[in-house]
């Protein structure tokens, strides 16, 4: 999945789901992200600093659960900036977006340009990643094994909606 999809996905890997997906559905309805004095919209950095510590706090200790679910293989689909993408910029920002989306409305294909896929995928024990359940033709693709040390920030990455969150730098195992 990718943002709340794999938020979801990565929730019912976890024992005893149903109640994980109470708490799921009880933590996204209320959220709350709260403006300083004079502020007059909540800033990316705030909202990513909230979020993180929100999906510290809900996977808590149970990562292993997720990773060595006995019947599901998480995947986690992250985008990884390309070029002007890969680093934020309050105008190549924009403008390497309006770049990806007039390029993929002419050619999927060329979107590659802006940016790469990156599919964090968990194995089972001493397993490498999961075969992906789905096509990866369409643009550069990138493999990397889901654990611990790369869940949260992979995770955290793909929930990150551009301008909203601030993009993940550096996910351990993955590409810079």
């Amino acid at each position: 999945g990718a943002s709340i999809g794999a938020w979801r996905m990565a929730t019912a890997c976890l024992n005893d789901p149903v109640s994980a997906f109470q708490r799921l559905g009880h933590d996204y309805i209320h959220q709350h992200y709260e403006l300083a004095p004079g502020q007059k919209r909540v800033s990316a950095d705030q909202v990513s600093e909230t979020f993180g510590r929100n999906l510290l706090a809900f996977y808590g200790g149970r990562v292993p659960e997720v990773l060595n679910h006995p019947r599901y293989r998480l995947h986690i689909v992250t985008s990884r900036g390309r070029h002007m993408l890969g680093t934020e910029h309050g105008l190549r920002t924009p403008l390497g977006y309006l770049g990806a989306f007039l390029t993929n409305t002419v050619k999927r294909k060329a979107m590659g340009a802006w940016l790469e896929r990156v599919v964090f995928s968990s194995g089972g024990a001493g397993e490498g990643p999961a075969p992906l359940p789905f096509a990866t033709q369409d643009y550069r693709t990138r493999r990397v094994l889901l654990s611990e040390a790369n869940f949260n920030p992979a995770l955290q990455a793909s929930c990150s909606i551009p301008f909203v969150l601030r993009a993940i730098h550096d996910i351990p195992g993955a590409p810079k």
